[in-house]
């Protein structure tokens, strides 16, 4: 730090509104931007940025964007954040209503023989061994029933989450994309490629080289049959990710196209979209590094409005505490 700087933060404490400056807290206006005196602010916000990377050649660290939403990852993020919610949600209470539906249907009584009893047609004995038998029955057809409910609702919810999930992740798409100068009425691979093009060169290339692409590719894969049946992205997801489709007793693929769904051939399950997120988001930050040019995981912390937000919030909070140091409730 230099002695000038050191000399007005000493000055600046003299004064009883210090506190209320970011300035003191070495943050400076520059221009329509500001730079940070990072020794002088890590010493009162070192939590806040534990993660932050200050590397740098000159005095001040000058964040990379202004805003979040400067970054085309902030967008792809919420889409997955918004997502991963409502599948949190949406699981929450498919599990609450699962739980109610099999008690509703395991407290159905059984058919019983107490007519053919009263008329005189069975013995005692005979009349409750068929009571016996008739409720085992009973029981068993309830439960495969409701097994073979579950399993139809299941494969809902996993079809909505999927297609919710790919919608949000197309709108983010198209948005970054239309950011960076996209006019095009289509946003389909294709259209993405070839508009890479125009940013880097051999963009498809590049893109599909990615850690993280397959995790991208065979999602979108899933996604295209769900919605279209097609016998071609069948014989992919079979060729390259098998472990996703059912097989039949003996280990055989089921013969496609039947009279079956797309999303009733996938080997899905909770698990699976659960551990969806995770790759997913890696890959927006692969993508989003080579094609927008955004180091990884800048969109985090390294933007102008971060480093105010943390400030003001603590100016705040020490008002709050020398205007009313008890903490009482605005209305005493």
């Amino acid at each position: 730090m230099s002695k000038v700087i050191r000399k007005n933060y000493a000055s600046m404490k003299e004064q009883p509104d210090c506190y209320k400056r970011k300035e003191y807290y070495g943050v400076f206006k520059d221009k329509h931007r500001i730079k940070i005196d990072t020794k002088r602010f890590q010493k009162y916000f070192s939590y806040d940025t534990e993660k932050c990377d200050f590397s740098r050649n000159t005095v001040y660290f000058k964040p990379y964007k202004i805003h979040r939403d400067d970054y085309c990852m902030s967008y792809f993020i919420d889409a997955l954040e918004e997502s991963k919610s409502t599948w949190h949600e949406q699981k929450k209470i498919f599990k609450d209503f699962i739980k109610k539906f099999v008690q509703e249907q395991l407290s159905k009584k059984a058919p019983n023989y107490d007519v053919d009893y009263q008329c005189g047609i069975l013995e005692p004995d005979e009349w409750e061994m068929s009571n016996r038998m008739a409720a085992i029955l009973h029981q068993e057809k309830i439960k495969r029933e409701i097994d073979d409910k579950v399993i139809e609702l299941e494969k809902i919810l996993y079809s909505q989450t999927i297609n919710m999930l790919a919608a949000h992740l197309e709108h983010a798409m198209i948005v970054t994309m239309c950011k960076n100068g996209f006019n095009g009425e289509h946003a389909g691979r294709r259209d993405i490629f070839a508009f890479m093009d125009g940013r880097i060169k051999d963009s498809e290339n590049k893109i599909k080289a990615l850690p993280h692409f397959s995790t991208y590719d065979m999602f979108y894969s899933i996604w295209n049959f769900i919605k279209h049946n097609s016998l071609s992205t069948y014989k992919k997801i079979k060729h390259q990710w098998p472990e996703l489709l059912l097989k039949d007793n003996k280990g055989n693929f089921f013969e496609f196209p039947n009279d079956w769904l797309a999303i009733e051939h996938l080997n899905i399950n909770e698990k699976f979209l659960d551990d969806l997120f995770e790759p997913l988001l890696e890959f927006y930050y692969e993508f989003c590094e080579l094609c927008y040019q955004e180091p990884k995981y800048y969109v985090k912390w390294n933007y102008d409005a971060f480093f105010i937000d943390i400030v003001e919030k603590h100016i705040e909070d020490m008002r709050q505490d020398i205007e009313n140091p008890l903490g009482l409730p605005p209305w005493i």
